[in-house]
């Protein structure tokens, strides 16, 4: 899926509310001046964490937020890095093939996102819109796909379209299905686990978002899973 394509498909995606499109998905080169910087060179076993950016943004005046660059622009520039990114990570040679390392089609994907704090402050939808894309380019069908959060009414509330059933990528809370009635221990702490992770998913994308917090001091990834126990 090149850039053109991924304009076509996230304005479908609007006017549908929310990810219903037809656009093909092609291999994609590699973004002329966005790089996708290896942060720390792994050892054996270790995880590797790659950090993308784009001129784009970090040149921006400090009197101008990413916003004001106008909506497609966003998502255009959205895009790029996390094409970036992932081709960074699995040194793959296609935007297709770098989501081929993590998923198939056969899979049930969930994005699990963060809506807990509202519009202003959650899992950004054209981040989750451009992970879709490449899902989409591995060949996972939209109804294998899910967006999920703890609450279906926070996840409306963030900017995401609702959707129980296919057709399109499905989206709803831990509320519309649930916890599993059997307690999983982890330690001397004993929870209950969130259906659509226990029950429904084969493969997690984690969509954080990094804040403050008054008793962590800050909330990243961990924090996000809020909704899955």
């Amino acid at each position: 899926m090149n850039r053109r394509q991924f304009l076509q498909w996230i304005a479908g995606a609007v006017a549908l509310g929310g990810w219903q499109t037809t656009a093909k998905f092609d291999t994609d080169a590699r973004i002329a001046g966005v790089t996708g910087a290896l942060q720390r060179r792994p050892q054996e076993g270790k995880t590797k964490v790659v950090v993308a950016r784009h001129p784009r943004l970090y040149k921006l005046p400090d009197d101008k937020p990413p916003h004001t660059l106008g909506m497609r622009t966003l998502y255009e520039t959205i895009f790029e890095l996390l094409e970036a990114g992932m081709l960074e990570l699995t040194n793959a040679r296609s935007w297709a093939d770098a989501w081929r390392k993590f998923v198939k089609p056969t899979d049930v994907v969930g994005i699990k996102v963060n809506c807990i704090a509202g519009a202003s402050l959650s899992s950004n939808p054209m981040l989750v819109n451009a992970i879709v894309a490449g899902l989409r380019s591995a060949g996972v069908p939209y109804s294998r796909i899910i967006v999920w959060d703890r609450s279906t009414r926070e996840l409306s509330r963030a900017g995401f379209k609702v959707r129980m059933r296919p057709p399109g990528v499905l989206c709803y809370g831990t509320d519309a299905v649930g916890y599993r009635k059997q307690l999983s221990s982890f330690g001397e702490v004993a929870t209950r686990v969130s259906n659509i992770v226990a029950e429904q998913c084969t493969v997690l994308i984690n969509v954080p978002v990094l804040k403050t917090h008054y008793l962590s001091g800050l909330t990243a990834a961990l924090k996000n899973h809020y909704g899955s126990i």
